[in-house]
């Protein structure tokens, strides 16, 4: 509820994500700033394997020069949809041919628009726009999701992707016995009013303690879960007596042996508030998972032989059957 001067502004919900995309594309220089170019483009994203993802747009920033991947979504969708599609995305685009493609998409966008092509040249002082596109899609993108209200869920699910996405949350508000015309915006801009334009070097961006090490992810978690942490620990090196494993960056690795490269990992841990996620590596010819508990994932810890796997438990109970699935992904550890 929002009250001005005793009128009375009620959140909105849009019934289809097309019209909260319709919204971010008539206000993108509000929501992004002034240095940026939007595009409303629906290129798909395919990585070398040959699983594609369509974003729902592409934004370019100026100060400093750097380009999102965009995902306007609704609380309504199951989170692991939302996690599905960033992990897809940031799979994709390491294959070279999915950047020439995005690439030649927004190229043509602003060769069809003279002001894009204008905003283009004065910010880059270049003519050719191709060559700026070129350069600037063979780096790494960042990630941006645009959601029409809180979600606690799709947050916390991010948190634990290799490649944190930057969330904007951008409220509706109608006024009370009136139709949609009248109606306001809430959000948080990705650029602050008066925030310094930088033209050298990366945007610096801060995050929370909870997202830059394992220490401070323990102290943030709840006590539930960090009391089943140990437990799980535990177990794990009862099942597997010659795992050894540390915590890195903020995650948790176990490996097969004391050799700790990328093929002798078998389970990485993942906390959030509620919940202890485990990530795992599997044959998906051979991997029997009867009570249906993982999702399969586009490959963060492991990038070749083997699919990558998500479950995640809450209560010591579960651990017997969560021991079934990783000793799958052990068994596959060199």
């Amino acid at each position: 509820m929002l009250l001005i001067d005793g009128v009375k502004y009620n959140l909105w919900i849009p019934e289809k994500e097309e019209q909260f995309e319709g919204m971010i594309k008539d206000h993108s220089k509000e929501i992004f700033g002034e240095d940026s170019l939007y595009f409303d483009v629906k290129q798909k994203i395919i990585s070398r394997a040959g699983i594609g993802s369509i974003p729902d747009g592409y934004l370019i920033r100026f100060k400093p020069s750097e380009w999102y991947i965009v995902e306007a979504e609704l609380s309504s969708h199951p989170h692991e949809h939302v996690v599905m599609q960033l992990n897809r995305f940031m799979s994709g685009i390491r294959n070279f041919e999915s950047q020439r493609e995005i690439t030649e998409a927004l190229y043509g966008e602003i060769a069809r628009n003279p002001q894009m092509k204008e905003t283009v040249k004065a910010y880059t002082n270049t003519d050719d726009v191709h060559h700026f596109l070129t350069n600037l899609i063979s780096k790494q993108p960042k990630i941006l999701i645009l959601i029409e209200q809180e979600d606690l869920d799709i947050q916390e699910a991010c948190e634990n992707l290799r490649v944190v996405p930057e969330i904007i949350t951008f409220k509706t508000l109608v006024k009370e016995k009136a139709d949609f015309k009248t109606h306001a915006h809430l959000y948080e801009p990705l650029v602050k009013v008066g925030e310094p334009e930088e033209t050298t070097g990366e945007r610096k961006r801060e995050y929370p303690p909870h997202r830059l090490s394992w220490e401070k992810r323990l102290e943030w978690v709840d006590p539930s879960t960090r009391s089943l942490l140990p437990q799980v620990i535990s177990r794990i090196e009862k099942e597997f007596p010659d795992a050894s494993h540390l915590p890195k960056y903020r995650w948790y690795y176990v490996y097969k042996g004391s050799t700790h490269k990328p093929e002798f990992l078998f389970a990485v841990l993942l906390l959030t508030r509620k919940n202890i996620h485990i990530r795992i590596r599997i044959d998906p010819s051979n991997f029997r998972d009867e009570k249906n508990w993982t999702k399969a994932y586009q490959g963060w810890f492991w990038y070749k032989k083997g699919q990558e796997r998500d479950f995640s438990i809450t209560d010591a109970d579960q651990l017997s059957y969560a021991i079934e699935l990783i000793r799958q992904s052990y068994k596959l550890a060199q």
